[in-house]
């Protein structure tokens, strides 16, 4: 079992409970889509009303665009769980669109305007907004156009008695254990910016675009207007696609290093401030204002993966199995050895992924940080090996993650079944509008043959599950207090409301009664 971490595995080994836990986690999901006329034009109308105010619903946003929906979801304690959600929140926003408008379910953009067209989000507070002015910003340093690129962002965290378990065997002297959470996802992400070609190949779903979209130098031309990179993956990850004006490369040994590398690059005017710093993954705490100083003062709570290509040939843009296969690529990180890297480490990744992005269906030579050519599939395999090792240790009989990791062995061995190929082959045959406009017409008779249903709540009653759709749409958060009740608590910013069978509320007296009535609501609810 080469370059894994062979004590922690062993400790982990030793502990079925804890083996167990380390497939745990908490999840979230934040998915991009454009809006879109029915002819495949970007739509220009402003963000539906129907969703409140944009600075109020905290599921439901726009990004850079007015004509851009974010979907986010809550955090979540399962894979399952976050793809149920993302799912809900997808049908949701689907059925609410007016004027027969479509979401775009690929990253790469669809007809747009000319640039000076492009509307960049609204707030209440007009230009005065922190978040219009940041949007300007952004629009003046890198243009409209590339800030159509959409995509999801995985979020996830390690269950913290599993890092408190680890913690307690593993801490260094005189840490805290902030400091050891900070360390460990520090970790992590050394070894997800070192390997996320592999990710970038396996996931990338986006190497076709429109006419004058942009210009890549391996581009060809197909139908309806659009190019093609030749044998690429990923427009969206490549050096044309959505990243900082220069490679920023980042101090992963250490968090104070860390911290001071991004201080470093905002204070020689390369980034306007964290919210800019678009590396393919972050170190985040969502306790904070969001801020540089407010990381450093707080410690990491969660890793934010943002490279993930929207996928065209899955209904919510995004594959179950490649939520896990997620969790297990940053799973490996945890449980391989923290190597001390050549000290190029970061243009070899940064070459890799480039060379991964525009010429991966060709499976191209890599290079290894001491500068030796490896071939693409041995360098990808010697990573899924890893995790198939861990599988084989921690979870032996988890059929689900070994079909997962047994699909991506056949990606890369096969890169006609990868998801880009797939992807291709359909636009060849139906053209990128036409083929792209099919999906989202697909999707939305999908969405409203969930119109009433509530996805993971199908043991309640179809009036609560309808209930729960209109909160969310509204962006309320939803407990439930007692399932066999139907009884729900509503939340948003500070006002609550309990609801029973969907009918009875605050305004009916009678809802004092029942939830004195009712000892499991009691609890929750003095919680």
């Amino acid at each position: 079992m080469i370059n894994l971490d062979q004590p922690l595995l062993a400790y982990l080994q030793d502990d079925p409970k804890l083996a167990k836990q380390i497939f745990s986690g908490h999840f979230g999901l934040e998915k991009e889509n454009l809006r879109v006329t029915p002819s495949g034009q970007l739509a220009l109308t402003p963000h539906p009303a129907v969703f409140g105010k944009k600075e109020d619903n905290p599921l439901i946003k726009t990004d850079f665009s007015e004509s851009q929906i974010e979907m986010i979801t809550p955090v979540c304690d399962s894979v399952e769980d976050v793809y149920q959600a993302v799912s809900n929140l997808h049908h949701i926003v689907t059925l609410a669109l007016e004027n027969d408008e479509l979401l775009w379910p690929n990253s790469n953009p669809p007809l747009i305007p000319e640039e000076e067209q492009i509307p960049i989000a609204v707030y209440e507070d007009g230009a005065n907004s922190s978040s219009r002015q940041y949007r300007e910003h952004l629009a003046k340093e890198y243009g409209k156009k590339v800030q159509l690129l959409s995509g999801t962002h995985f979020n996830f965290s390690f269950s913290d008695s599993l890092l408190k378990e680890i913690f307690s065997a593993f801490r260094q002297d005189a840490e805290t254990y902030q400091d050891f959470k900070n360390r460990i996802y520090l970790k992590t992400a050394k070894y997800f910016m070192k390997n996320r070609w592999l990710l970038v190949y396996l996931t990338g779903a986006g190497p076709a675009y429109m006419e004058g979209y942009t210009k890549v130098s391996n581009e060809e031309t197909i139908n309806e207007g659009a190019r093609l990179i030749k044998e690429g993956i990923s427009l969206r990850n490549s050096s044309s696609g959505y990243k900082n004006k220069e490679s920023l490369h980042i101090d992963y040994d250490t968090f104070d290093g860390y911290i001071s590398s991004i201080r470093e690059h905002i204070e020689a005017g390369e980034i306007n401030s964290m919210r800019e710093f678009y590396n393919p993954i972050r170190l985040k705490n969502s306790h904070t204002d969001q801020s540089l100083n407010g990381l450093a003062e707080k410690g990491v709570e969660y890793l934010e993966i943002r490279s993930i290509d929207l996928d065209p040939l899955e209904e919510v843009g995004i594959a179950k199995e490649t939520l896990y296969f997620l969790q297990l690529f940053l799973l490996t990180g945890l449980l391989s050895e923290d190597m001390e890297l050549c000290p190029n480490n970061q243009e070899v990744a940064d070459l890799n992924e480039e060379i991964t992005a525009l010429f991966g269906l060709s499976h191209p030579m890599l290079t290894n940080c001491s500068g030796k050519r490896i071939p693409f599939v041995e360098a990808g395999m010697a990573e899924l090996d890893k995790i198939e090792q861990i599988l084989e240790l921690l979870a032996p009989k988890n059929k689900v993650l070994h079909e997962v990791l047994a699909k991506q062995k056949d990606r890369l061995l096969y890169a006609e079944k990868t998801i880009a190929a797939q992807v291709v082959a359909n636009i060849k045959q139906h053209g990128y509008l036409s083929y792209h406009l099919d999906v989202s017409r697909d999707s939305f008779e999908k969405s409203d043959l969930e119109a009433y249903r509530f996805i993971g709540a199908e043991d309640l009653e179809l009036s609560t599950q309808i209930v729960w759709k209109a909160a969310w749409k509204k962006g309320v958060s939803v407990e439930i207090l007692d399932r066999a009740e139907n009884f729900l608590r509503l939340s948003k910013k500070g006002h609550t409301e309990l609801v029973k069978q969907a009918t009875k509320t605050s305004r009916d007296n009678y809802i004092s009664v029942l939830l004195m009535e009712n000892k499991v609501v009691t609890k929750k609810n003095s919680s």
